[in-house]
């Protein structure tokens, strides 16, 4: 489908010859053909026609859906049809070329002053939701009014009355404008949910119009807003909620409401770089609305017909393309669309120049309802007859078409060369004639299942015609494959079996062919009472009676069956009855289990298997199953005449936790211990310890003993309840070292500390004061004198001198608020030292100093002072002092300190 222009070449008069006038504008409109053709590179003539039920029209005669396979319409247009209405017998109402509207017998309608421009799938045609006689052609076109140019374009009906005129038809509005302006390309028209009225969307160049259509005539227009373009088609699904649109270079798929007329959103279902196409020209839905079928918008020379299937839901691509068997020429005549004999048709054959000789053909899709080949691309299935219409650009134009859900189907139930087919048509239908392929027809009313046999084997195409009471006719058919019989066969592996043992039996059934939807059944009856239906050719039965037993088959493919029964085809011996018990059938490793025998009849030797690798030769024995798994008890019994029984009992042995000691761990009192490991799945944990007063049903859960502790684990599995408990961890504790400290004032900031010592044990002191002091081994006191006044943290640490390192800690507050502070730096000193003190408050300073044995030496300082900082010097040689100790004597009114200094050689002094 491609953007077009539709000009006639000459003008029908009511005796269908052009007079004068028409063919001087005929001459014209030729030169104006060959303009456009130039300026639009040949652009397809692509007609959009609309039709009802079984009859497509085209200036090729059409197709009549109306037989089987279907024919050639009964008309021919002498120009190529736009839009089309037929009655429900498939008799053409009218037709329409975008200038002119005729009837059947070339009665002219109504008749167009200007040519229309328009583009391809742009008209759809419809039947009046109130008034049956009454339909209407809804179009883009060119506003015709004063034959503008093509830029004035709008959306605009006709609304046709067939029952005007003694039937003749009339037009009762023409042109009536929907919206103007509005540059449409491209229109689809589908029903709404309550089956009656309809939906009209319609492509501009940015935006979708959504118009609904009911008994009161056409509603107001929604805007969507997505751009697209003027080529390809759009269509809605069978259900109205899905629409999808060729726009040259990609397949859009819309979102549709079809209760409100709202578009949701839009995705792209494909682009021509992956599909490989040249551009997208035509898209259909298949009868049940799963897939979604394109065929490419260019038929070029290479012969190649692009043709691709996807899935609505999951988007998946088929690629579905051939080469074309006859020369193509370069076009845009595509097509694709399902038809009301429920298949799918595409433009296919066409010549050079395009549809003359041969006329063109259209491809079928069998099966458009089937993913893959399985839909079955047929070529050149239909050939039209040889048009009027003498255009150089041929066209086949597929017509507008509305989804009609009724359906003509059968199934088929075989039974060889006896067939039953079942009507599964839609009730409106109620007169069916059967066409059976061999020459033999039934005819009969109401939807009922026929049957039919066939004399002879074959292939036959079986036909099924449905008409209702308004004579509206469609078809069905399918093949069906009438084979041979099967034959049943089948022997026993040996004649001669053991009772309470398997007997063995093999079938060799052979058959032409195979149902693929049911396979081949085989029935065997043992001759005992019993019997089994299975798809396997191989049986096995166990016989619990001595005798001879007469066996027999029935084998079926699908189709039909065959029995075959074989006497005194196998003799059971007489043999011990097997059997015996166990204890249990399930448990935990390791299982311990008791075997009892109750086997029956003569028995000369009793084997047991225990499936392990152990066995044992006696009736009643024991066995011990160390590992998890599932084994198989096999017993086997010996008869005197060497028949061997056999019985079994299956055994599952659980896997049982297993709880690890993991050791001992040694921590300080107060610290963590985590036990246990990561949880598995399925496992339930449960924890206790000795002493008493820890629990827990986590699997690595945490503790802080007090003391030294055992931790006992139980772990479950609890879908089987299979458990294991013991010691899974040992703790030490270690007492942390005592941590205390005295304090006591000494004078000024001069504070003594004592701790009461332990053995092995290391003490630590942080004064709060930058000032760090270890004890040294055996003290138990130390001095230490702080800066100034202030609040102190001091810290005691306590550290043991085990391998663990167990620390303990403790502080306490220190305030000093004292008038004063004293510090002598340095201290020893070589020739001087400052003597430094901060006074809080006034008050009257001596310092002196004395020798070691209390002399005195002198007087530095003795005078009142007021609150701050001073520094006093200390010079040896002024005082002409010798190394040794002395002592500084200060004293701020009644208080007194004494402090001990050292002078040191000196090589100065």
């Amino acid at each position: 489908m491609f953007r077009y222009q539709s000009f006639k070449l000459d003008r029908l008069e009511s005796s269908l010859k052009p007079s004068a006038s028409t063919i001087r504008r005929k001459s014209v409109l030729n030169k104006r053909i060959i303009l456009l053709a130039f300026v639009y590179e040949l652009a397809c003539l692509f007609p959009c026609a609309a039709q009802k039920y079984t009859v497509w029209q085209t200036s090729y005669g059409g197709i009549n859906f109306n037989t089987e396979p279907p024919g050639n319409g009964p008309e021919s247009f002498y120009y190529p049809p736009c839009a089309t209405m037929s009655d429900t017998t498939g008799k053409l109402l009218f037709w329409y070329d975008f200038e002119d509207i005729f009837t059947s017998n070339y009665h002219v309608l109504y008749q167009n002053k200007c040519a229309y421009s328009t583009f391809a799938k742009s008209v759809a045609s419809i039947q009046s939701i109130g008034k049956p006689s009454v339909y209407y052609i809804v179009q883009s076109t060119t506003d015709t009014f004063d034959c503008r140019g093509f830029n004035e374009r709008r959306l605009s009906y006709f609304e046709i009355d067939m029952g005007l005129n003694l039937g003749k038809g009339g037009i009762t509005d023409s042109n009536a404008t929907l919206i103007y302006p509005a540059i449409c390309s491209k229109i689809t028209m589908f029903k709404q949910p309550n089956g009656k009225d309809y939906w009209l969307v319609a492509r501009t160049l940015d935006t979708l119009l959504v118009i609904p259509y009911t008994s009161l005539g056409f509603g107001a227009a929604k805007k969507f807003v997505y751009k697209g373009s003027p080529g390809g088609n759009l269509l809605a699904s069978n259900d109205g909620k899905m629409l999808v649109e060729c726009c040259y270079h990609y397949l859009y798929g819309y979102a549709f409401n079809s209760q409100t007329g709202n578009i949701t959103s839009r995705y792209i279902i494909d682009s021509s770089t992956t599909a490989t196409v040249n551009d997208f020209g035509d898209v259909a839905f298949s009868p049940n609305d799963s897939l979604i079928y394109t065929i490419d918008l260019i038929h070029n020379s290479t012969q190649i017909r692009k043709i691709f299937q996807y899935d609505r839901y999951s988007l998946k691509k088929v690629n579905l393309s051939f080469n074309s068997s006859y020369v193509l020429e370069s076009g845009y005549n595509t097509g694709i669309q399902l038809a009301p004999n429920g298949r799918m048709y595409f433009t296919d054959q066409y010549s050079s120049p395009p549809f003359k000789s041969p006329p063109p053909a259209l491809g079928e899709i069998e099966y458009p309802d089937k993913r893959g080949a399985a839909c079955k691309v047929i070529h050149n299935v239909f050939i039209f007859k040889a048009s009027r219409y003498q255009s150089g650009i041929g066209i086949i134009g597929f017509p507008f078409s509305i989804f009609d859900s009724r359906q003509i189907k059968f199934s088929t139930t075989y039974q060889c060369k006896n067939l039953m087919f079942k009507n599964l048509s839609d009730s409106s239908f109620h007169y069916f004639s059967w066409y059976f392929g061999d020459g033999d027809s039934v005819v009969n009313n109401g939807i009922q299942s026929v049957f039919h046999s066939y004399s002879q084997l074959g292939k036959y195409l079986v036909k099924l015609k449905g008409v209702n009471n308004a004579g509206y006719v469609r078809w069905y058919s399918d093949s069906v494959v009438v084979q041979a019989a099967p034959i049943a066969d089948f022997s026993s592996v040996d004649s001669l079996g053991c009772q309470f043992a398997f007997s063995k039996f093999i079938a060799h059934a052979r058959s032409d062919s195979i149902n693929p939807n049911t396979g081949a059944t085989w029935n065997i009856n043992f001759g005992d009472g019993s019997s089994v239906l299975s798809s396997d050719s191989i049986f096995g039965h166990k016989y619990v009676n001595p005798g001879v037993f007469n066996v027999s088959l029935i084998y079926s493919n699908g189709y039909c069956t065959d029995t075959l029964t074989q006497y005194k085809s196998i003799h059971i011996l007489p043999a011990p009855k097997p059997g015996f018990t166990v204890s249990d059938t399930v448990g935990c490793q390791p299982l311990t289990l008791k075997l009892t025998s109750n086997a029956s009849g003569t028995i000369t030797k009793t084997y047991f298997d225990f499936g392990n690798g152990t066995n044992a030769s006696v009736s009643s024995p024991t066995v011990v199953y160390s590992s998890s798994g599932s084994f198989k008890i096999l017993q086997e019994v010996t008869g005197p005449n060497g028949c061997v029984t056999k019985d079994s009992v299956a055994i599952k042995v659980n896997p049982t936790p297993v709880v690890k000691f993991k050791g001992t761990d040694s921590i300080c009192q107060g610290s963590v211990i985590q036990l246990g490991n990561p949880a598995i799945a399925g496992f339930n944990y449960s924890w206790t310890s000795v002493p008493p007063g820890f629990i827990s049903d986590l699997s690595n859960p945490l503790d802080i003993p007090k003391q030294t502790t055992t931790y006992d684990l139980k772990e479950t599995i609890s879908a089987t309840g299979c458990m294991d408990s013991g010691k899974a961890v040992s703790c030490f504790v270690e007492l942390r070292p005592m941590a205390a400290f005295a304090y006591k004032y000494l004078r000024g900031f001069d504070y003594q500390f004592s701790v009461k010592r332990s053995k092995n044990v290391s003490y630590r002191f942080d004064f709060g004061d930058s000032q760090h002091i270890s004890l040294i081994k055996n003290d138990s006191s130390i001095s230490h004198t702080f800066p100034g006044n202030g609040t102190y943290i001091v810290t005691l640490t306590s550290v043991s001198d085990t391998d663990l390192k167990c620390v303990s800690t403790i502080t306490d507050t220190i305030e000093i608020n004292e008038p004063f502070s004293l510090n002598i730096f340095p201290n020893p000193f070589s020739l001087q030292t400052d003597i430094n003190y901060l006074l809080l408050k006034p008050g009257h300073v001596k310092i002196s100093f004395t020798d070691e044995i209390g002399r005195q030496i002198g007087t530095l300082v003795d005078k009142q002072l007021g609150p701050g900082e001073y520094d006093t010097e200390f010079n040896a040689p002024l005082w002409e002092t010798r190394p040794g100790m002395y002592f500084v004597l200060f004293q701020l009114d009644d208080t007194l300190i004494v402090k001990k200094i050292i002078q040191m050689e000196s090589i100065f002094y």
